[in-house]
């Protein structure tokens, strides 16, 4: 049964992707909803579309994508999923986090 699961939600994560086009190694745009909009805070890469994926001690899980932040734009934005002490955008260059995919 678990591995049934497991099977479905690696269909709907690719799924997922293909209906976003996205692809790992692909550079980005993080959003997030700040002063009244959404506004890009970082060009970033993404890294992994896999839902059971361990990034900062979690899996990835569904609805979220791997990324390495390569660029801050505004290096004081909060991350979305903070872990340990990366707490905003800047802190983050090269460390790999999760992003919301519906930012991405």
């Amino acid at each position: 049964m678990k591995e049934q699961i497991a099977s479905m939600r690696e269909q709907k994560d690719a799924m997922e992707a293909q209906l976003l086009n996205r692809q790992e190694n692909t550079e980005c745009n993080l959003l997030i909803f700040m002063q009244g909009g959404i506004v890009s805070v970082t060009k970033a890469t993404i890294t992994s579309l896999d839902s059971q994926k361990i990034v900062g001690g979690v899996p990835l899980g569904y609805g979220w994508t791997g990324v390495v932040i390569n660029v801050p734009i505004i290096s004081d934005a909060p991350l979305v999923r903070p872990y340990g002490h990366y707490r905003t955008v800047g802190t983050n260059v090269g460390v790999p986090i999760a992003w919301s995919s519906i930012h991405v």
